[in-house]
Order: C-alpha cells, then structure tokens, then sequence
C-alpha cells in the first residue's frame, strides 16, 4: 500500500503559526482535510532488538507523539490539560504489525481523530516507511478522568478543539488503512 498524495511540511506552513515539536517534522496532506496530521520519526539504536527491527512496544510511543503532535496543533496542549486538573489516560489500545521497521529508517506517523465523545476520544494511527508503504497500523481510545482519578467530561475548549479535527464527515476520514491504495 503507498499514499497517493505529496506532503507539504513544515516550510509550506511557516506562517501558520503551528506549535511543533522540535524532534519532529510535522506535515500535512495537501488537497485533503486537516483532519490528517503527519509526524516524522526516525528510529534510534536503543529503539531496535536483536533482530534488527524496531522493538514492538515502540509503536506505541511513536503513536503516542503523533497523538500529542495532533493535538498540539489543533490547540490542546496535554501538559495545560493536565495544570487543570485533566488526566488522559489509554483505555484500549489496538496495534497491527504489518512489515517490520528498522534503525534510522525515514518514517511517518499518520495520526486522524476517528471519535469524540463527551468523556472520551478516540485516534486512529498509520506508520509509514518513506515509500508510503503502511508498517502498522492501530488505534488508541483515551478517557478523561479528573485528578481525583473520576471520570469526567473533556474541558469545553479542549472538546471544541479538537472536534475540528474530525473532518466533513464527524467521524474522521472515514477511510480505513485497508481502503487506501
């Protein structure tokens, strides 16, 4: 599977005023919603086991910083959430290893909000290898709990936030890694 689309980065949107991170180039498809935010990530030696591929668990991680990357740039900052006393916890988490990734290799982290609920919020992942071809793919649900640990609503601006980020159909892309050619 390849992506049938060119990125613009970081450079194209210098004036858009986006946080970045600085371990990351971030990009956007051109020509599609925003609902789609891209994360550059290039695998460290202590991030690869004996057999030369990027250790499993290190999936999850890289999806963790496009997650964080995502919601950075649609204006929800997890280190303000938590000052106000918002936790995010992973309640599920779904990850499907399709071709192993190795060290230094060039990849991406396509991250999209597939739900968004009152309490809840659900984000979709794809990791890609330079030539757009899917490694992995997977999803995590995260619930909003207060610090005393009980469940609780998303803060109204978060919520407002990041509901521009599920795109025209109000339930993210609406296309499944399976459907791309």
């Amino acid at each position: 599977m390849r992506r049938p689309w060119r990125l613009a980065y970081v450079g194209d949107f210098a004036e858009s005023g986006l946080p970045l991170a600085s371990f990351a180039t971030s990009a956007f498809r051109v020509g599609l919603p925003m609902s789609e935010f891209l994360v550059s990530i290039r695998p460290r030696y202590g991030e690869v086991d004996s057999m030369g591929f990027v250790y499993h668990a290190h999936h999850l991680v890289y999806f963790d910083i496009g997650r964080t990357e995502f919601m950075r740039a649609h204006g929800v900052v997890y280190a303000d959430l938590e000052r106000r006393g918002f936790r995010l916890p992973v309640v599920d988490v779904s990850l499907e290893y399709r071709r192993p990734a190795h060290y230094d290799q060039e990849l991406e982290v396509a991250v999209w909000l597939e739900d968004l609920g009152r309490a809840s919020v659900v984000f979709r992942y794809e990791l890609w290898d330079a030539e757009g071809v899917v490694l992995a793919s997977g999803s995590t649900r995260l619930g909003c709990i207060a610090a005393d640990g009980r469940p609780t609503a998303l803060p109204a601006d978060a919520h407002a936030a990041l509901s521009a980020g599920l795109g025209s159909t109000g339930r993210g892309h609406g296309r499944r890694s399976s459907e791309r050619s």
